[in-house]
């Protein structure tokens, strides 16, 4: 995406340099104002998804933690059908936290740079 950008505002300059027109210079501006604003609508979106699924990762995560405490407790009480229940559910949610946790690094990585700027930090939901 941000090659495209990059791409299409030299193209642009490019244009407005060899008509040497003031009107085309500032239909640049124009252009070169909506794509910014583009691309910012674009950067919120994605950070929005990327917290919203950075949330339900810490939720799932707070949740196998204590699937992980009833295991534990469920094993000392000798309740074996329990633990084996608690224990396929963990890991389920196991596989939940993966999947959000990849889908959260795919959708940082969307995350488009205005050419010049420096990408933006803590991009991914995850650092284990």
């Amino acid at each position: 995406m941000n090659t495209l950008v990059s791409a299409n505002l030299h193209y642009l300059v490019d244009q407005a340099l060899k008509q040497n027109s003031i009107a085309v210079i500032n239909q640049y501006i124009r252009e070169v104002e909506d794509n910014l604003e583009d691309l910012s609508e674009a950067t919120a979106t994605v950070g929005g998804n990327v917290k919203t699924i950075r949330r339900k990762y810490e939720e799932l995560q707070a949740k196998s933690t204590a699937l992980d405490r009833n295991i534990d407790l469920f094993l000392r009480e000798g309740r074996e059908d329990l633990a084996r229940a608690a224990q396929s559910k963990y890991k389920l949610d196991a596989a939940a936290r993966r999947n959000l946790r990849d889908a959260a690094r795919t959708d940082a990585a969307r995350i488009p740079v205005a050419p010049g700027c420096p990408p933006q930090a803590g991009g991914e939901a995850d650092h284990h």
